[in-house]
């Protein structure tokens, strides 16, 4: 069996710790308003670095763009792995995946808009991402729990009620009792849609907003600074 390495690599350096971050930050911006043409030259003009640094750490813009949506999807999975580690119940799982999406939509809007914008290829059942998806849905029609529509209308059902939720929140922020009910509305077209027991539903419902909903509606949401566009460094 092959032995881990004892070599100890040394950490990057500050600065290149600062400029990865800042290409980073100036893509979700980007997409996160819709602009996936954007070239490098506005890749880094919104970054405020030389463009000779976007090379040092990646190896085109198509990759780049590839990586920070990737990377803003797995931070909202990895909460619902969290949130549904030790629950067996198909529907509890999806009204708690999908409350969790509006969570993070709440607290990360900027992420919230690049996930609105990631439409090619989503649905398919095949998409990696979606193998939780597919395994709730598979194992909620075994037991009984679900009576989904289908593979295919299932997840476009899913995916399709968490990112025009979380679209219409971010219209809702500052009022959070209207979205809250938005939220309880859209769980429960959920599972109705997923054919759960309808005696079932408003108590799975209101189990999942308490859990994971009510104490992040009791912050109040930070409105956004206006950003600067001058610029006079480069990193």
């Amino acid at each position: 069996m092959p032995q881990a390495s004892s070599v100890a690599y040394p950490e990057p350096a500050p600065r290149l710790t600062r400029t990865r971050k800042a290409i980073i930050d100036a893509g979700k911006r980007l997409l996160s308003a819709g602009r996936e043409g954007a070239t490098i030259d506005e890749i880094v003009a919104e970054a405020d670095v030389a463009k000779g640094s976007f090379y040092n750490h990646f190896a085109d813009r198509d990759s780049f763009f590839a990586f920070v949506r990737t990377t803003t999807r797995a931070e909202l999975l990895a909460e619902i792995a969290e949130v549904n580690a030790h629950v067996t119940d198909a529907p509890t799982q999806f009204a708690r995946g999908m409350l969790t999406s509006f969570r993070f939509g709440l607290k990360n809007s900027l992420g919230a808009r690049i996930l609105i914008h990631l439409t090619n290829g989503v649905t398919d059942p095949e998409f990696p991402t979606n193998d939780d998806i597919v395994h709730w849905l598979k194992r909620g029609a075994k037991d009984g729990s679900l009576n989904p529509p289908g593979l295919d209308s299932s997840i476009a059902l899913i995916l399709g009620l968490s990112y025009l939720g979380m679209s219409r929140l971010l219209e809702l922020q500052f009022d959070r009792p209207r979205a809250r009910e938005t939220m309880r509305g859209i769980c429960i077209a959920l599972l109705r849609g997923l054919g759960t027991e309808s005696t079932r539903i408003d108590g799975i419902v209101d189990q999942a907003l308490a859990d994971i909903i009510d104490q992040t509606l009791q912050t109040k949401p930070a409105r956004a600074a206006s950003r600067t566009t001058s610029r006079t460094r480069k990193v």
